[in-house]
């Protein structure tokens, strides 16, 4: 519903900032991108912002015909394609990129 739709584009907000935040603090470091496991970081935190940039207009490119499933939907099914891949990019690089972090 609407409580559930808002609360995930809230959350999705705090992780986007968190994430750019901590790109800017690799940007910042003493060894820059230069090392591996920073780059690694890097994919990550942006795999985390496409991830999260799907929930960030709380439900609006959802198409309209679904507005009784879906609270705030006003879009169409090419907005709703474009963001059904973006979370399926940004779902599928997160864990790869976590598993070569652990590898390294």
């Amino acid at each position: 519903g609407k409580f559930g739709i808002i609360l995930i584009g809230v959350t999705s907000v705090i992780s986007i900032i968190c994430s750019s935040t901590f790109i800017w603090m690799l940007r910042r470091s003493y060894d820059g991108f230069s090392t591996t496991q920073n780059r690694i970081l890097l994919g990550l935190c942006v795999s985390d912002i496409i991830f999260s940039s799907h929930y960030l207009p709380f439900g609006m490119f959802g198409p309209k015909e679904l507005d009784y499933f879906s609270w705030n939907a006003r879009g169409n099914m090419a907005t709703c394609h474009i963001t059904g891949f973006l979370s399926v990019i940004g779902g599928i690089l997160g864990p790869f990129l976590n598993a070569s972090l652990c590898v390294l």
